[in-house]
């Protein structure tokens, strides 16, 4: 009787420390992969500063063909009335 409460107890110790070690590696997993997603999250913000910037950029060059087409076109009506 002894014996198998001892086993018993052994089983038991056994998969508390197993548990416990399971535990411990997840949790350095989890620590490892928050500090990796913070680093990529810290590149990717001056990125996507930039891609705004040169949206912004390109929205302007866009509002702004309309009339420089216009002003491009007037110039060369007076020139062709010029000759």
């Amino acid at each position: 009787m002894k014996i198998l409460k001892y086993i018993q107890l052994n089983r038991n110790s056994i998969f508390n420390i197993a548990t416990l070690t399971l535990i411990a590696c997840l949790g350095y997993c989890n620590y490892s992969l928050e500090k990796e997603l913070d680093k990529t999250r810290s590149m990717m913000y001056p990125m996507m500063r930039e891609v705004m910037d040169l949206s912004m950029m390109m929205e302007s060059f866009v509002d702004m063909a309309p009339e420089e087409m216009r002003r491009i076109a007037v110039q060369a009506i007076k020139e062709e009335a010029g000759k």
